[in-house]
Order: C-alpha cells, then sequence, then structure tokens
C-alpha cells in the first residue's frame, strides 16, 4: 500500500485521496482466537505539509471467528478511522517514517488494527452461551440437564 507523493508534489497538489484492498501477509488476528481477515480495504486523504505527511485513513473489513461465549461462527464488521502523521525524518517514537519520497501504509493500517481489536468476538450481543454442566448451545436448544 504506497503511495508516492513525489508525484503528488511535483503536480503541484497538495492533496489528494486514496483506495486499496489488500490480504494481510500475517495474521495480524492473533489475539482473537482462529480469527480470519480475508481483506481489508483502506481508503482517506493524503495531504501534503513541507516534510510531514498527514493521513486521514478509514480501515474496514469483517472479522470472522468463533464466538467466544457458543463458539459458533462469529463476524465482526470491523471500521476504524484515524489521522496518522509520516514524517520524513524519525521524529520520535510514534511517528511514521516515509523513505525517498513513498509512504507505506501497511504498518499503520496494522496498527490501526492491532490497537481498536475487540477482546473478543461474539455472534450476537444477546448470545446465551453454552450450558457449563451438558455443553448445549443455548442459542438452538433448551438445556436437557438440571441447569
Amino acid at each position: 500500500m504506497n503511495i508516492d507523493v513525489r508525484k503528488l508534489k511535483y503536480s503541484g497538489l497538495t492533496e489528494t485521496e486514496f483506495e486499496f484492498c489488500y490480504k494481510p501477509k500475517v495474521n495480524i488476528l492473533e489475539s482473537l482466537n482462529s480469527a480470519s481477515c480475508d481483506q481489508i480495504s483502506v481508503y482517506g486523504t493524503l495531504e501534503l505539509h513541507t516534510d510531514d505527511v498527514y493521513v486521514d485513513l478509514t480501515v474496514e473489513c469483517a472479522i470472522v471467528g468463533e464466538c467466544a461465549r457458543c463458539l459458533d461462527t462469529a463476524i465482526y464488521n470491523f471500521k476504524e478511522s484515524c489521522e496518522i502523521k509520516f514524517v520524513r525524518f524519525d521524529a520520535g517514537e510514534f511517528d511514521y517514517v516515509y523513505k525517498s519520497g513513498v509512504i507505506d501504509l501497511t504498518d499503520a493500517v496494522n496498527d490501526v488494527i492491532l490497537t481498536n481489536l475487540p477482546t473478543q468476538i461474539l455472534c450476537s450481543e444477546n448470545c446465551k452461551c453454552l450450558c457449563t454442566t451438558c455443553g448445549s448451545n443455548l442459542n438452538k436448544e433448551n438445556c436437557k440437564c438440571e441447569n
């Protein structure tokens, strides 16, 4: 997910819109048990300010995994927007650095996802869980044990 800011600068523009779709090369969702994300959509605007570049971006993806309560398939629609600053020279611990006039959004997008992931995903907010005694999925059937 690279954006060549030199082309933007040479065209006389200071702002542009962008849109990318990509499949992550590594599973960035390791913290959610067996969750996966097939495609991530990233879009937004990029604005040049002297040597700094400000990116307003939105990240969207459908996270598919096991419900933390009943173990059925659960889908969490992730959507997060933020502003990120890229600098030409390393200025601080939390800055993203760009080199040779090219911004690579990959690390920033992965960081947005990782810092905003839910701790668990649910099949629905009203999930009734599994019976702790017999293991019946209480969303699908009534428990047959005494609990």
